[in-house]
């Protein structure tokens, strides 16, 4: 490795991108992970280290990259070791209000659950993106990456890129990194999806092997109460229904505080997604303002992000 670094560093500087590609050659991915990098000094004055962070996930050198909530990447084997860490998997395309209020429940609920065991060191709280997420009709585009962080860092949250689709594989990244515990933050929709036994294919033990794999690693989910499309009815954790077959596993689960509701006042209750408020952008309703935080509204007109247009 101080060989390709010296090699690429001498030689492969005017594309930093391709220099960081070259640093395993004749190594092995397998044998060796680089999970950071930061380039500095007049050469590399056009190089946007989140960029290079980002280019380390997509060429497979390492599963996740962690960007403080200011932007700047760091190393997830020091910044969160021996912390409890709540995520938030979703697009973020952009963050909403629910987004950030689910975010905020569960904080609430973790340190009450986790009572007397619970660090003094706040939780970490992290909005995690897959690789598949960050992609945009089919792209991953550089502006569509630094747009997301920068509205997450606008409302001070962590963030974590990955390539990591499984929860269990999640999971067991952050165990390696000595994480102290875990929380998962999410919706009753993508609680239902984890329950389609079609995911688990690739997995000798199937489902019942992911959700070992899953909640071995001192792991809670705190899922977060919708409406039913169809007849408006409120469906939490604990009412969720799931096929028959798979009914004595989620009861296992819920019995156990593996999956918990999130406390939930009916009246209050809004559904909608990130793809909802970007639609309203690009067809120039105004009222997606109202489903995002004053911050990122704000960070939205300035970056013309999302296909926001100035009012005429």
């Amino acid at each position: 490795l101080g060989v390709n670094l010296l090699h690429a560093a001498c030689t492969g500087w005017r594309d930093p991108r391709g220099m960081i590609e070259r640093l395993l050659d004749d190594v092995g991915r397998e044998r060796l992970e680089i999970d950071w990098v930061r380039v500095r000094g007049p050469a590399f004055a056009a190089a946007d280290n989140r960029l290079l962070c980002l280019h380390l996930v997509r060429v497979g050198f390492t599963p996740a990259v962690l960007f403080a909530a200011d932007g700047t990447p760091l190393l997830a084997s020091e910044a969160i070791r021996h912390k409890s860490v709540i995520m938030e998997r979703g697009r973020f395309a952009p963050v909403t209000r629910l987004n950030l209020d689910m975010m905020a429940l569960a904080c609430q609920q973790f340190c009450a659950d986790a009572g007397a065991a619970q660090p003094a060191a706040a939780p970490c709280e992290i909005m995690e993106i897959t690789i598949n997420n960050l992609r945009d009709r089919g792209k991953a585009g550089d502006e569509e990456f630094l747009a997301r962080v920068d509205l997450l860092s606008a409302v001070g949250k962590m963030v974590l890129v990955s390539d990591l689709p499984a929860f269990y594989a999640l999971a067991e990244y952050l165990a390696a990194r000595h994480v102290d515990r875990t929380a998962f933050v999410l919706g009753v929709p993508l609680l239902r999806e984890l329950f389609n036994e079609g995911f688990y294919k690739n997995l000798a033990g199937g489902i019942l092997e992911a959700y070992g794999r899953l909640f071995t690693k001192r792991v809670w989910m705190y899922v977060h109460a919708t409406r039913d499309a169809i007849d408006g009815h409120v469906i939490t954790a604990d009412t969720l229904r799931v096929s028959q077959h798979l009914t004595h596993l989620l009861d296992h689960l819920r019995v156990n505080g593996l999956i918990r509701p999130l406390p939930c006042d009916e009246t209050q209750l809004r559904t909608y997604s990130s793809e909802d408020v970007r639609a309203r952008i690009c067809g120039g309703d105004p009222t997606w303002r109202d489903l995002v935080a004053p911050e990122v509204a704000e960070r939205i007109e300035k970056l013309g992000a999302f296909g926001f247009t100035c009012d005429v």
